[in-house]
């Protein structure tokens, strides 16, 4: 349940907040968190190939920005 509010919560923060270009149209797929709720793995789905790596960059970019505002 916790994971399900964090995908729904990223997802919208990135969409919404994220102004990076490299994000580009993402989809945010699954969200793993540790049993401690310390961390959380996010995998995503770009939506053109190509856009992968830059879209990893820009996330991991903005990653601060991200857990600051969850």
């Amino acid at each position: 349940r916790v994971g399900e509010q964090i995908r729904r919560d990223v997802a919208m923060l990135i969409r919404d907040r994220v102004k990076d270009p490299r994000v580009g149209m993402i989809t945010v797929l699954d969200v793993e968190v540790s049993k401690d709720f310390a961390h959380a793995k996010i995998w995503f789905d770009a939506l053109q190939a190509d856009q992968g790596l830059e879209a990893q960059e820009a996330l991991n970019h903005a990653a601060g920005f991200l857990r600051r505002e969850l």
